[in-house]
């Protein structure tokens, strides 16, 4: 039997990353089809756009965790297995294959929480820079254990990375009362989405699930984006993604119902 109407969360990862990424976001919340986003806490833009998304209406999103490729926002003394030895976190494959204090992960995500809420934005969900929380059993207990606390959802990263632990998982999910959408997908392969990649998912997505969330990378690029990170101008070609009028036809004629992650 078809679901009649299916719940649909575009959540753009990376606000803060840089200023026209954050600006390139808001303008897809608010003229796209974008309805939701995560912050990255340690980024230097951070402060600055987070001010910017409150005086504009923007009042709530979710944590992208952040453990690697960037300075920590606790004193490197202070997470000493998390840093190499210029004071940076590692990047995504030295992370994964590293022993990591599990206790200074812990108290780097609390700090992130911490400056975040101290903003004066709500947080409304809780997701991770280059799926991290599926490292091993300790961190995916840790981000549990993170959204049970803060009363959050928690992203369905477990949905694309499907293993013997992940039924056991869900059920935790369950029974902690942790809100999570049934499936996450991101485009697979590729820089970026395409209207017709979305399309097809969504077309497969509607009579099997209740609730899906479509992650993204939205925003404006510049010299400096492109100088620090391997995603910069497809970013551009997202937006325009996001803002394609055939995508939002799609939608309405499907009464596929778009919600955030405050909604779920």
């Amino acid at each position: 039997m078809e679901i009649l109407k299916m719940k649909l969360i575009i959540n753009a990862d990376d606000f803060g990353c840089t200023v026209p990424v954050s600006l390139g976001i808001i303008e897809g919340m608010r003229y796209g089809l974008v309805s939701s986003t995560s912050a990255i806490v340690p980024a230097p833009d951070f402060l600055y756009c987070a001010k910017y998304a409150l005086e504009h209406g923007l009042c709530h999103m979710g944590l992208h965790s952040m453990l690697t490729m960037i300075s920590p926002t606790l004193p490197v003394s202070q997470v000493p297995s998390l840093v190499d030895e210029r004071g940076m976190m590692y990047d995504r494959n030295t992370f994964l294959k590293k022993e990591v204090n599990i206790h200074e992960a812990e108290a780097e995500l609390e700090n992130q929480i911490r400056i975040f809420r101290e903003t004066g934005l709500r947080l409304d969900h809780i997701d991770t820079h280059h799926g991290l929380m599926q490292k091993n059993a300790a961190f995916t207990e840790l981000f549990l254990h993170l959204a049970h606390k803060y009363h959050v959802p928690l992203r369905n990263e477990f949905s694309r990375r499907q293993g013997t632990n992940t039924s056991r998982i869900l059920k935790e999910v369950k029974n902690r009362n942790i809100p999570m959408t049934d499936i996450l997908y991101f485009n697979q392969g590729k820089p970026y989405h395409t209207t017709e990649d979305i399309i097809l998912f969504l077309e497969q997505a509607k009579s099997r699930y209740e609730a899906v969330e479509i992650g993204c990378h939205p925003g404006h690029s510049d010299d400096y984006l492109r100088s620090v990170s391997v995603l910069n101008d497809d970013r551009e070609k997202e937006l325009d993604v996001m803002l394609d009028v055939r995508l939002r036809n799609y939608i309405r004629e499907n009464r596929i119902e778009v919600i955030s992650y405050d909604q779920l």
